[in-house]
């Protein structure tokens, strides 16, 4: 089908172009659970301090298989430290679901975003449909006027969104939304290759935003190059490789309870 998206180079564009190819914008979609109230995603990140986003990612292209997921286990782990948890929806890439962000959500008290590489409105109806408190909007795919339909779909929704730029072009893009949560990205969209310093100084830039500092984040130094410029820090890759997640969390500097 045919839909006005970017289709960035490497990893990313192939994993758009297979999204856009198996979408599905006839499919009946399910309302949200009565039962099912909206969680502050927003709101719990602008907690003092700095913020974990922790993330429950079975896999990933960069690092491969990271662990089979056990709901329970993650969400034990991840609950006493956590402002929101990240779980990946998508499951060619990253072994993700919505399946899993539902029994995810079930465990954990605090809000849930889901993550995954949305380009179309009902894509954005099945994580609310799911439970998704929040969901991940990617300049890097989304060209400003897709961009600007689908956060106003999620704020019709009840949702907030975590809008997400890789360079300054897009970071230009993103500042020029009224979005309240921005995401830096410090991977390379076509090598994988991280340059931290290059985000912290685009996070410098934000104002008036939460501010979220993504990938590259892997031991205490990374987390503490970070805290100067941003409010939050979404962590995946070293949580799910470590045998002890909540001690990976204190390890970053990371242990506080905020989710609860």
């Amino acid at each position: 089908m045919s839909l006005h998206v970017r289709h960035p180079p490497g990893v990313l564009g192939a994993i758009v172009a297979r999204t856009v190819r198996e979408l599905d914008v006839c499919a009946v979609l399910d309302e949200r659970p009565d039962h099912l109230v909206l969680r502050d995603f927003a709101g719990a990140l602008e907690a003092p301090g700095l913020s974990l986003i922790a993330e429950v990612k079975p896999r990933s292209p960069s690092a491969g298989d990271l662990r089979r997921v056990d709901p329970d286990a993650v969400a034990a782990a991840y609950a006493p430290h956590a402002a929101a948890v990240s779980v990946l929806v998508d499951g060619p890439s990253f072994g993700g679901s919505f399946e899993l962000l539902r029994a995810i959500r079930e465990r954990v008290p605090c809000p849930v975003l889901a993550k995954g590489f949305f380009v179309h409105g009902s894509q954005v109806c099945q994580a609310h449909a799911a439970g998704a408190d929040a969901v991940l909007l990617m300049a890097s795919i989304l060209p400003p006027d897709r961009l600007a339909e689908l956060l106003e779909l999620v704020r019709d929704l009840g949702m907030e969104a975590l809008v997400e730029a890789h360079d300054d072009a897009e970071l230009d893009e993103v500042l020029a939304t009224d979005a309240r949560v921005v995401g830096v990205n410090s991977r390379d969209l076509a090598t994988l290759a991280i340059d931290l310093p290059a985000a912290i100084a685009r996070l410098a830039r934000v104002e008036g935003r939460i501010r979220v500092a993504e990938s590259g984040l892997v031991d205490a130094a990374s987390v503490e190059a970070v805290r100067p410029v941003a409010d939050a820090v979404l962590v995946g890759t070293a949580l799910m490789r470590s045998e002890d997640p909540s001690a990976a969390i204190r390890a970053l500097g990371l242990g506080r309870s905020t989710c609860s």
